[in-house]
């Protein structure tokens, strides 16, 4: 049985971007495409549909691009549980909170079940803290969630 792995849109973004001047953006884009053609048939891979938002936006060409590549990936539902979680998520970890579709990503991989969360940092889920972001939940905390 092959391990989930859910892909964030910065992923696919390195994957068709342009190749950039700039050395760790390049490196990044590299780091990306080697995986993708290697390692990426070695996972299930998800993403949602925050995933084909991000994606839409911005140059058209590029978008097109961004969009061709993520055509057959199994989508994750936005469910309740995963807004709830990405609220949760910005109020009791080190995310700031101008990172709340990072919440969403995270939150939708959670919810889902046995998904892995990377992204292009390399930040998981235990890097994050995120053993102890279920303890206090907060109301509070106001989220915009697409969808």
């Amino acid at each position: 049985m092959k391990a989930k792995v859910y892909i964030e849109t910065t992923v696919v973004s390195y994957l068709t971007a342009w190749r950039s001047p700039q050395l760790m953006m390049a490196a990044h884009q590299e780091a990306t495409r080697t995986w993708w053609d290697e390692q990426k048939d070695s996972f299930d891979v998800f993403i949602s549909k925050a995933v084909i938002e991000e994606a839409s936006a911005g140059d058209s060409d590029a978008a097109q691009r961004r969009l061709e590549v993520l055509k057959d990936i199994p989508e994750l539902d936005i469910t309740d549980e995963a807004r709830d979680l990405a609220k949760m998520l910005i109020a009791n970890t080190p995310l700031p909170a101008k990172a709340q579709i990072d919440a969403l990503h995270i939150a939708v991989a959670t919810v889902h079940g046995e998904v892995e969360f990377n992204d292009r940092n390399g930040r998981t889920y235990e890097s994050l803290g995120l053993s102890d972001a279920f303890r206090q939940p907060s109301a509070a905390t106001e989220l915009i969630i697409p969808g």
